[in-house]
């Protein structure tokens, strides 16, 4: 796999690109799937719900670079439950297992996803699972909040809807990003 990163203040970003090298592996570039970014600041997400599960994550991070998983508190979330997942990272991020995921999710997505890896729902909607992945890797690789949208969702049973997502990285150690935490924002699609 090819590395490559783009500068963001001080830090260097891994990017992803959208479309799998020639040797079938999916290769880092310079620049980020469209509409895909590093979140540094909750104000950058036009979700107000998504700038609150943002700022509660920011909240438990502190000084480090993300909460564990055991200290999320689904009380302190209830108005985000039905729109939110986890996800544990596989081999450094190559992979990610969906663990749970609330209603809204499963009904976004016509099914439940719980205990499903990410490589094997991408051939039910490949441009949709693709631009997912990428957003997940680009919140674990840099263990830095991702968000995408808002855009039209690429996920064809609801291509009707416009999608803005957030990935928040989560860590058990303190130092690898071992989960992330993700939630949506659904709308209807707007016409211009």
């Amino acid at each position: 796999m090819s590395h490559a990163s783009i500068s963001s203040g001080a830090r260097s970003i891994l990017c992803l690109r959208d479309a799998p090298a020639t040797d079938g592996t999916q290769e880092l570039v310079d620049t980020p799937t469209p509409n895909q970014r590093i979140v540094h600041d909750p104000n950058q997400l036009t979700s107000e719900r998504l700038r609150r599960l943002y700022a509660y994550w920011a909240s438990l991070k502190g000084e480090r670079i993300a909460p564990s998983r055991s200290e999320l508190n689904p009380a302190d979330m209830r108005d985000q439950l039905g729109w939110i997942w986890l996800m544990d990272v596989i081999d450094g991020g190559e992979d990610f297992r969906f663990r749970l995921g609330g209603d809204r999710v499963i009904q976004f997505f016509g099914q439940r996803l719980s205990g499903m890896l990410l490589s094997r729902a991408m051939p039910g909607s490949p441009e949709f699972f693709s631009r997912f992945r990428n957003l997940v890797r680009l919140a674990a690789l840099n263990a830095l909040p991702a968000s995408g949208g808002p855009a039209q969702t690429a996920y064809q049973p609801r291509a009707y809807l416009e999608i803005e997502a957030l990935m928040l990285p989560l860590s058990d150690d303190g130092r690898t990003v071992s989960g992330i935490l993700g939630g949506i924002e659904l709308r209807p699609l707007t016409v211009n």
